[in-house]
């Protein structure tokens, strides 16, 4: 338990006698229909301490943008007001357990501390995803998520109006 907010980073390092050398760590707030298995392997490559799920947005100014260049994450946007279509970070990952000692000092948050050094040295990888998206850490959203999840919603539905 975190006697101070730790960041996203700290509470990572809180938990880091209990992870794997690789895990899945998946936001809280989000919600996405992403084909794990296709995530989730083949194994992470030498030279590669983590992979996220992305999806292009029409409208990304909410997020910040994440820069891929052939599979690679090359850098990361800030949140930018009236900014156009982008691929975001869906709040899917798969890290090496050695990531978490990159968060030193607290608050860390991964997204802002740790992923731009991994991907400003190259050892960050991004996977596209088209599936349902919907963050829900705003009040309008998460309303969205409970209309979109009720039978005949948007989410319920999602497989069978893509095929």
């Amino acid at each position: 338990m975190e006697a101070e907010p730790a960041g996203t980073g700290g509470a990572l390092h809180l938990a880091l006698p209990d992870l794997a050398p690789e895990f899945l760590l998946l936001n809280g707030d989000s919600l996405f229909d992403i084909d794990f298995a296709n995530f989730a392997t083949p194994p992470l490559p030498p030279g590669i301490d983590g992979r996220l799920a992305l999806r292009a947005m029409p409208v990304a100014d909410r997020y910040g943008m994440v820069q891929l260049e052939q599979g690679r994450i090359v850098g990361f946007q800030p949140r930018t007001p009236g900014g156009g279509p982008g691929l975001i970070n869906g709040g899917v990952y798969r890290l090496r357990r050695d990531v978490v000692a990159l968060s030193s000092s607290f608050p860390c948050s991964l997204e802002a501390d740790i992923f731009p050094k991994l991907a400003t040295a190259g050892r960050l990888e991004g996977r596209v995803f088209d599936g349902y998206f919907l963050d829900i850490g705003i009040p309008d959203d998460f309303a969205r998520a409970q209309a979109d999840f009720a039978p005949g919603g948007q989410a319920v539905n999602w497989k069978s109006k893509k095929e």
